[in-house]
């Protein structure tokens, strides 16, 4: 009898397993299935767009497309110039982020129209004008003024290259690179042309790793340091670095680019103007 009983119970068992068997395997294949269903992304619209902007000659140059300019899910950005050509060839885009950069120089003076497209599931785009400029508006800003009549102390660094055959990307690395560096503001940097080096005029000079330079016209990168001939404090310890670093190799590692001398002269200040006009402080060095 007590046999008969447990053959009943596991005989039950069985059956009630068997039944429930199906609805769970259907419950979990509904639960893999929800898994696989694709969100839904926002469609990529223009917004606000891209303000307009001056890229002075020598200066770089960066902006950040603005988070308002387009809405939606936004995965990359392109970017080209008029009519669909390619970007002026000393700008670049970095695509995830949506940053244009570069250093224009004096053959790249001119406005353009920059065409930006957002693009996600789908695409918007933006044209913005880009203006570069002859006159350093964002030297007004960056860098200290000195009395009016007073010459600007600069300081040069050479580097054996020529600036039309530097890519847009060893122009920035050059420039990044030597103002972290030193420990100086991006802004405080300008690019340019050197003709014939005023070693004999300079009010101090160096010399570099490369003995006998290869470029007609080489690269330098420039900055304030001082008035009058003058060199400010911070300014000196900067340029103690320069005598040994410049010689050694060290700079050439860091501009990625031979480095021919340094100099420290002088040139005529900016006309010192109101700061309620500029809108900005000046901070000493």
């Amino acid at each position: 009898m007590a046999a008969a009983t447990l053959l009943l119970v596991f005989i039950t068992f069985i059956s009630l397993s068997a039944g429930l068997a199906p609805e769970e395997e259907e419950d979990f294949a509904f639960v893999a299935a929800n898994e696989n269903v694709p969100q839904s992304k926002s469609p990529v619209q223009r917004l606000w767009g891209i303000p307009d902007s001056l890229a002075p000659v020598g200066r770089l140059f960066r902006l950040n497309i603005p988070r308002d300019a387009f809405k939606g899910d936004i995965e990359h950005y392109q970017a080209q110039g008029p009519k669909g050509s390619p970007l002026p060839s000393w700008l670049v885009l970095d695509p995830i982020s949506g940053v244009l950069e570069g250093v224009p120089g004096p053959r790249d003076i001119g406005e353009t129209y920059i065409t930006v497209r957002a693009v996600g599931h789908d695409s918007a785009k933006d044209v913005f004008s880009l203006e570069v400029t002859r006159t350093d508006t964002s030297l007004l800003s960056t860098r200290p003024s000195c009395d009016p009549g007073v010459e600007a102390t600069l300081a040069t660094l050479v580097m054996d290259s020529e600036l039309e055959k530097m890519t847009p990307q060893q122009r920035l690395t050059a420039m990044k690179n030597l103002a972290g560096f030193l420990g100086l503001s991006r802004d405080e940097l300008r690019l340019s042309e050197e003709g014939a080096l005023p070693y004999e005029s300079s009010i101090m000079a160096g010399p570099g790793n490369v003995h006998r330079r290869s470029s007609v016209h080489p690269v330098s990168i420039r900055w304030q340091v001082g008035c009058h001939g003058l060199v400010g404090d911070r300014q000196a310890a900067i340029l103690d670095l320069l005598k040994s670093q410049a010689r050694d190799g060290t700079l050439a590692e860091v501009l990625q680019q031979p480095v021919v001398g340094w100099y420290v002269a002088t040139e005529p200040s900016l006309p010192r103007r109101d700061r309620r006009d500029l809108g900005v402080s000046v901070c000493g060095m």
